[in-house]
């Protein structure tokens, strides 16, 4: 299995946050994201091969911290060539980009945000994943403003688009998606041609393809892609700025 972590965004809903460093390298706990994923990653052996991927602007970003990195598993970086936020590929192609690499080989997918910090093991997520490999997972928390919805034995229904209503959960930020899917992410953006940076249509889409089921996450989780800064992000500006 390898592990995509995605890096491919601008910081233009951080408030300045990331205007010079991308999300991925901001700190919080004295460490920045990307390192926290790497600490939860470097543990489990079913993973390989590490690939990031990032725009043209934050390349020498990414490769300078992987030079320093003092990680065994082995790191990757794939660029989408972006320089600007306007021509941004959208996740799911730099997602298609990252399964197509030829860095990696082709294989079972764990997916990650840079943006992202939860304090879920990694591997308890993975457990059920390896026991089903014809079936997609995704890392789920309560949330009252949630959009998902599970039946009886998890599989995730998304059912806002039809009945507007509100779900339960929201997803966390990590996902496992076996091999087979690679030909969806394929179909739905260079057959049905649906929207490149609408994750949420994605996985309402998917779900309605194949087996897709949640895992809850109890523990901590929180996104620097926020419109309105947390307490813990203003500290990290304000870190930042002196």
């Amino acid at each position: 299995m390898k592990a995509i972590i995605l890096a491919g965004g601008f910081g233009t809903r951080t408030h300045g946050l990331t205007h010079e460093t991308p999300a991925g390298l901001c700190e919080i706990e004295e460490k920045t994201l990307l390192d926290q994923l790497m600490l939860k990653l470097e543990p489990i052996h079913a993973i390989g091969d590490v690939l990031i991927v990032t725009n043209g602007l934050h390349y020498l970003d990414f490769f300078r911290w992987r030079m320093q990195a003092p990680y065994q598993k082995r790191i990757h970086i794939e660029t989408n060539q972006a320089y600007v936020p306007e021509k941004r590929n959208g996740v799911i192609k730099d997602l298609f980009l990252g399964l197509l690499s030829h860095q990696v080989p082709q294989d079972d997918c764990l997916l990650l945000f840079s943006n992202r910090y939860f304090d879920f093991p990694i591997g308890h997520f993975l457990l059920p994943c390896l026991g089903h490999r014809e079936a997609g997972f995704v890392g789920i928390s309560a949330s009252e403003n949630g959009w998902i919805h599970m039946d009886n034995d998890g599989r995730i229904r998304c059912f806002e688009a039809r009945l507007q209503n509100r779900g339960t959960y929201s997803p966390s930020g990590v996902f496992f998606f076996p091999k087979s899917f690679m030909l969806r992410i394929y179909e739905y953006l260079e057959m049905v041609r649906l929207e490149p940076d609408d994750f949420k249509h994605f996985i309402f889409w998917l779900a309605e393809k194949e087996p897709l089921y949640g895992i809850e996450f109890t523990e901590r989780c929180q996104s620097l892609s926020v419109r309105t800064p947390s307490k813990q992000s203003e500290e990290t500006l304000e870190e930042k700025k002196r």
